[in-house]
């Protein structure tokens, strides 16, 4: 079965040319799913489009965005699909799950997704320190500049030099960590 399927709202006149190249591709059947429709009861929501098909089904959007806004969701959404048995095509050909070269751009993209999740994961080597950027120096290096601070002789600015961070940095560390370094 060969199914075609667009998200979102947008003009009437974009939603009735683009069911209408869909069923010109040959899909016996069109799902339009948006909140709209589904509130009013008439949509089908893409589980549920989901739950319909079977393997060796076919489903087509006129575009990848109709299957996610953010490259992250699109692959898991891909991998689900491929997983189970599901064709996916666009109108214009240029991705089909079935060419060898849109297999090698699906892992190109999946490689894409998992770089930008692991940019979020902590620096390795410093401690969790939950949102924003990570600290500037290590709890060792603030304990150092405290060190070099107590001996005499030293000011902020030749401190922060040594450390390579800015006095404000050098300040805010230290005010982090607290009047005994713990």
């Amino acid at each position: 079965m060969q199914v075609g399927y667009l998200h979102g709202g947008g003009p009437d006149g974009d939603i009735v040319s683009a069911v209408a190249a869909l069923e010109a591709f040959g899909c016996g059947r069109v799902v339009i799913d948006s909140r709209a429709r589904r509130q009013a009861g008439s949509g089908t929501s893409f589980s549920a489009l989901l739950g319909d098909m079977r393997s060796g089904d076919i489903l087509v959007v006129t575009t990848l965005e109709h299957l996610a806004t953010a490259v992250g969701p699109l692959v898991l959404r891909l991998e689900e699909l491929v997983a189970r048995g599901i064709r996916i095509r666009t109108l214009d050909g240029d991705f089909d799950t079935e060419t060898p070269g849109t297999a090698g751009a699906l892992k190109a993209l999946a490689r894409i997704a998992a770089h930008h999740n692991g940019a979020r994961r902590p620096v390795v080597g410093r401690a969790e320190h939950g949102p924003g950027r990570p600290p500037r120096l290590s709890p060792e290096e603030i304990g150092r500049a405290r060190e070099l601070f107590e001996a005499g002789g030293r000011t902020a600015a030749e401190v922060a030099r040594q450390l390579g961070v800015s006095r404000a940095t050098l300040y805010r560390s230290l005010r982090k960590l607290g009047p005994t370094g713990a």
